[in-house]
């Protein structure tokens, strides 16, 4: 199923590779600015729909599998845990929630507003990337008393988060560099970051799925694909093989990588997508 939110309310859950009319949800009156499937595939599929300050859960026919308390401010940003026990993280003002289906919740207090939320792949790390000029992580979110470690000091707000597939890198924007910080151990604070130069500010940033390769793009319309390579000595700054360089008409707004990092997918602010296909792996 293909989820599609918009300014209606409602959810349309389609098969992408049959005509059948697509199966609706109304969820409120306010725009959906989220969606979010759940990634266990150990367990049904469970689509989470951010309506205002609401949550619903959906199952892939529209029907309803729960709806989460409500927020006391609207919900910016959303990522689900990739571990086994379905756990969903919201942002909103003042905190992030971590919320159950079965409607359990808990708080972790967050100050700053949210862009956005990611999972590291082993459930490890919860990071947070915010308006104020700063990235939060929390080690081992789903603890009773997560350590809680904060990079800040970027000359824009961040919105671009990535963690590498073996979760022993994040890459963030904020500025006109890429940053790669290295998670291993106690994490990125207090660590220098791998820099890679754009000559804009980033717009758009991705790991690979299976390999530690980072896609990034600039205002200007600048792509860079990378080979990041995780010093030996945890807390040491990565490397980086550059692999390709190229600029397009238009900036790229979001990056996707196919499951098998065969293809790479670029969406412009022109409207435009390009699908970049790799002959080989580094």
């Amino acid at each position: 199923r293909l989820a599609t939110g918009g300014q209606d309310g409602s959810v349309h859950l389609l098969n992408p590779n049959a005509p059948d009319a697509p199966l609706s949800r109304g969820i409120g009156a306010d725009w959906i600015e989220h969606l979010a499937w759940s990634p266990n595939p150990a367990a049904p599929p469970l689509l989470a729909a951010v309506c205002g300050s609401g949550i619903a859960l959906l199952n892939p026919d529209a029907t309803s599998a729960a709806t989460l308390p409500a927020a006391p401010k609207n919900i910016s940003a959303l990522a689900w845990s990739p571990a086994n026990t379905p756990l969903l993280a919201a942002a909103h003002f003042g905190a992030v929630r971590l919320l159950t289906p079965n409607g359990d919740v808990r708080q972790l207090p967050h100050t700053a507003p949210a862009n956005t939320l990611a999972f590291s792949p082993d459930a490890r790390w919860l990071a947070a990337a915010n308006r104020d000029h700063s990235v939060r992580l929390w080690l081992n979110p789903s603890a009773p008393a997560p350590d809680t470690f904060q990079m800040t000091g970027f000359p824009n707000p961040l919105a671009c988060l990535s963690f590498s597939n073996d979760s022993a890198l994040l890459a963030t924007d904020g500025g006109p560099d890429a940053c790669v910080w290295d998670c291993r151990g106690t994490g990125p604070e207090n660590r220098d970051p791998l820099m890679l130069p754009h000559d804009a500010r980033i717009r758009a940033l991705r790991f690979a799925n299976q390999s530690p390769l980072l896609a990034s793009a600039s205002d200007d319309g600048g792509v860079q694909l990378a080979q990041i390579l995780p010093s030996p000595v945890p807390g040491q700054p990565a490397a980086a093989k550059p692999l390709l360089a190229m600029r397009l008409p238009a900036p790229a707004v979001q990056i996707a990588f196919s499951p098998d990092d065969t293809h790479l997918a670029l969406a412009t602010s022109a409207g435009v997508l390009y699908c970049l296909k790799r002959a080989g792996r580094p």
